[in-house]
C-alpha cells in the first residue's frame, strides 16, 4: 500500500521531530532509538546528522500508518517527558486497544527489526520511505512470530543484535486494514 504525504503533513513530521529532539536535551534524555552500540556513544552524540534523520524518518513512518489506519488521534509520537517512567508507549494503539509498533528501516528492501525488550503481543509494521513524500506499507507480523531464532541476526555491524524479519515473510497489510476500518480486503 502507498501512502503519501502532502508538504504540510511532512512539515508537522519534521516539527514534532525537531521538538523531541530539543525536549530529549532540555531533559538531559538519552536517544529513545537505541541504534548505536554503547561503546559508539560518541559517534551517535557527534554525528547529530544521522540521529536527526533516523528520528524524522522513523516519525513519518509512524505517521504514515497513523494514516492510513485513520487512527491519528491514536498516534503516539512521544515527546520527550521525564514524568513518563515507562520504557517505550506503543506507536499506535488501535480503536481495539491493538498495539501497534512501526519500523521504517533506511533501505527500501530493509527488514523489519524486532530488538531485545520489544513487546512481544504487539503488531510490527514496516512502512518504507520511497522519497520523503512517498511510503510503502510493506507488511506486518506479531513480535511473537518475528522473536523466533530464525530472524535472530545482526543486520548492521553498528547495532546490538535483533530479530530481523525478511519482507517476504510478512503478513499482507490489508489484514489490519480490516481490522481496523473495516474494509473488504476483496476491494482493495
Amino acid at each position: 500500500m502507498i501512502i503519501y504525504l502532502n508538504k504540510s503533513e511532512f512539515d508537522y513530521c519534521k516539527q514534532l521531530s525537531d521538538q523531541k529532539r530539543a525536549d530529549a536535551i532540555k531533559y538531559g534524555l538519552k536517544d529513545n532509538y537505541n541504534f548505536i552500540k554503547k561503546s559508539d556513544y560518541n559517534y551517535a552524540v557527534n554525528n547529530i546528522s544521522f540521529k536527526t534523520e533516523t528520528e524524522d524518518r522513523g516519525l513519518r513512518g509512524e505517521y504514515v500508518v497513523a494514516k492510513a489506519l485513520n487512527l491519528i488521534k491514536n498516534w503516539n509520537y512521544r515527546l520527550a517527558n521525564p514524568l513518563i517512567k515507562e520504557k517505550k508507549q506503543p506507536d499506535i494503539i488501535g480503536n481495539t486497544g491493538t498495539i501497534y509498533e512501526v519500523r521504517t528501516p533506511n533501505k527500501r528492501f530493509g527488514k523489519l527489526i524486532v530488538r531485545e525488550g520489544d513487546r512481544y503481543d504487539a503488531h510490527y509494521i514496516l512502512a518504507t520511505e520511497l522519497d520523503l513524500y512517498t511510503y510503502k506499507i510493506v507488511g506486518w507480523t506479531m513480535g511473537v512470530v518475528a522473536m523466533q531464532d530464525c530472524y535472530w541476526s545482526a543486520p548492521d555491524p553498528k547495532r546490538e543484535l535483533c530479530w530481523a524479519v525478511p519482507q517476504n515473510k510478512l503478513f499482507d497489510f490489508k489484514e489490519i486494514l480490516n481490522k481496523e476500518l473495516g474494509v473488504d480486503k476483496r476491494v482493495l
